[in-house]
């Protein structure tokens, strides 16, 4: 799951591996990252195939939030782990 929020509103939400369905305030915000990534078509539709392993989909969206927010996600934890949740204030 990945929320982003800002002055207490959501402005951007989706599930990891179900960016297709995204609400909050600015939905789309990371729209042309997911295009640019592979993840999701310019219609909002999956680019990869639905049988994909959700191994080889999920570092792709985890990889843009990771640029896009300028995290640093611990590669063994994101490719091997169960992540925890972090609040960022």
């Amino acid at each position: 799951m990945f929320s982003y929020a800002r002055d207490g509103a959501d402005v951007c939400s989706f599930g990891i591996g179900e960016e297709v369905w995204r609400w909050g305030d600015q939905p789309d915000l990371l729209l042309p990252q997911l295009i640019a990534a592979g993840v999701l078509h310019p219609d909002g539709e999956y680019a990869r195939p639905e049988s994909e392993s959700y191994r080889h989909r999920d570092p792709l969206t985890l990889a843009l939030i990771e640029s896009r927010f300028g995290l640093v996600l611990p590669r063994d934890a994101v490719v091997g782990q169960r992540l925890p949740a972090f609040l960022i204030r």
